[in-house]
């Protein structure tokens, strides 16, 4: 069965200017989330510009008809490659425009490959998530590239600490930071029912991992709803940031 996506994004309340794109690419089994940084209209060029890069990259790499997953992970290499490629055009059109130099962005991509048993593959960079809400649990699928992230994972940092840290949003690695970009990649063996979320940090700064299980809980497992009911809940919570939400599930007849 065909997987589907939807995706909301939303300026917030305090910010004049959206810096997250998204992209939602279901004939590709592809959706993609990526937030820029360095200042406007720096952040806007860098996200913009990841989410063009891995679209235009995912038409050959994902085409139509996708074939069936054969048992290991095809679709790793290619979305390493296709944000590789992005950190790449970043930084050609940074040295290019003096006015943008300094501009990076966050990304995670979800890729799920059909077959007999579905199996979603993410890659990221950055602290944009993505996680799998599966039953009544929401699982994390990825872990922050952030420099308190980096403390929890040494034990100088509790999780509650860090969520409060002063420096909890410098990263630790992007898009435009450096010549390379290591993307972590993951990949988990999907189940009936099962539905996939990738957001920015304008969803995670307003609401906990436990509050957006909430959200979920009352909400049901329309990528629609999920998407317009966790950007809601963010800005009734603080909207102190860009919030983008994509979630997509598998459709059955």
């Amino acid at each position: 069965m065909p997987w589907i996506g939807a995706g909301l994004t939303d300026t917030g309340l305090l910010r004049s200017c959206n810096q997250d794109a998204f992209a939602i690419l279901n004939d590709q089994g592809l959706w993609v989330v990526a937030d820029g940084m360095g200042g406007h209209p720096g952040g806007d060029a860098a996200s913009r510009l990841a989410i063009d890069v891995i679209t235009r990259e995912a038409v050959t790499a994902f085409p139509r008809n996708t074939p069936k997953h054969t048992g290991r992970n095809p679709a790793a290499a290619p979305l390493k490659a296709m944000i590789e490629a992005a950190n790449r055009a970043i930084l050609a059109t940074a040295e290019a425009s003096p006015d943008l130099k300094g501009m990076g962005t966050t990304v995670v991509a979800l890729q799920i490959s059909s077959g007999l048993r579905a199996h979603a593959t993410v890659a990221h960079v950055g602290d944009s998530r993505a996680y799998l809400w599966r039953g009544s649990r929401l699982l994390p699928l990825t872990s922050d590239h952030s420099l308190v992230e980096d403390y929890v994972r040494q034990g100088l940092l509790s999780p509650e600490e860090a969520r409060f840290h002063p420096h909890r949003h410098v990263l630790s690695r992007a898009l435009g930071m450096a010549e390379t970009v290591e993307p972590d990649v993951s990949s988990v063996v999907l189940r009936r029912d099962d539905v996939l979320l990738l957001c920015t940090d304008g969803l995670t700064k307003m609401l906990t991992d436990e509050q957006i299980a909430g959200v979920l809980r009352q909400t049901g497992r329309q990528p629609q709803q999920i998407c317009a009911k966790l950007v809601e809940q963010a800005l009734r919570s603080g909207g102190t940031d860009n919030v983008t939400v994509v979630a997509c599930r598998e459709v059955r007849s």
